[in-house]
């Protein structure tokens, strides 16, 4: 039995959900961007996640969100405990759904 390759499916979950996972072995770290602005994922991070995703990465780790007010570790980071960071997620999904999918 030969070992799995860098481009071959990676399974991830419970049995009784055979079909998730990742596309391949890829995976693109986490890193600060500075990208952000206003405390929000920016149009720039939005196009620089869908570029790695369109390039073939399998896994996607973004820099960090803080978690609370007091958490603040660079200028731009993006604000995870305020509600107004919801809609910024969400079109990076979008965008990293449709960037994959053009692959």
């Amino acid at each position: 039995m030969t070992a799995p390759g860098l481009l071959d499916p990676l399974p991830l979950g419970r049995p009784n959900r055979p079909n998730w996972g990742l596309p391949n072995r890829i995976v693109f770290g986490a890193h600060v961007t500075n990208f952000g602005r206003h405390n929000a994922f920016s149009p720039r991070h939005l196009a620089y996640y869908g570029a790695r995703a369109a390039g073939g990465a399998g896994l996607i780790v973004t820099e960090a969100l803080t978690v609370h007010p007091l958490d603040w570790p660079y200028e731009h980071v993006p604000f995870g405990h305020r509600e107004a960071i919801v809609p910024s997620p969400r079109e990076l999904v979008a965008v990293l759904r449709e960037s994959a999918l053009r692959e």
